[in-house]
């Protein structure tokens, strides 16, 4: 998924990449090399990226519950990707993904 959306960020659509921005790689990986920023530091940062998203463009994000590893989304974060816009749900069968993490 992550992958899905630096391709929509290189054909100028605007994305939110929330385990980039926490220094997560997701359930399957785990941490970077570079180590989770603070939960205050996760929410800072993520209010800096927030505050430039134009409001009548779409905007992408792989949506990840309430923490991208140790990092806890905000509330208000976390409401506003749930309920507003549109939900494209991405799937992918199990070989594919094997596929995808072995290459």
């Amino acid at each position: 998924k992550t992958a899905i959306l630096h391709e929509l960020r290189k054909v100028d659509q605007q994305i939110l990449d929330l385990e980039g921005l926490a220094k997560h790689r997701g359930s399957a990986f785990g941490a970077t090399s570079e180590s989770q920023p603070s939960n205050e530091a996760f929410e800072n940062i993520l209010a800096f990226v927030v505050r430039r998203v134009t409001p009548t463009k779409p905007l992408w994000i792989e949506h990840e519950g309430k923490h991208v590893g140790k990092a806890s989304l905000p509330l208000g974060i976390l409401s506003w990707i749930t309920t507003t816009g549109t939900l494209v749900m991405l799937t992918m069968s199990k070989e594919l993904r094997v596929r995808r993490l072995v290459d």
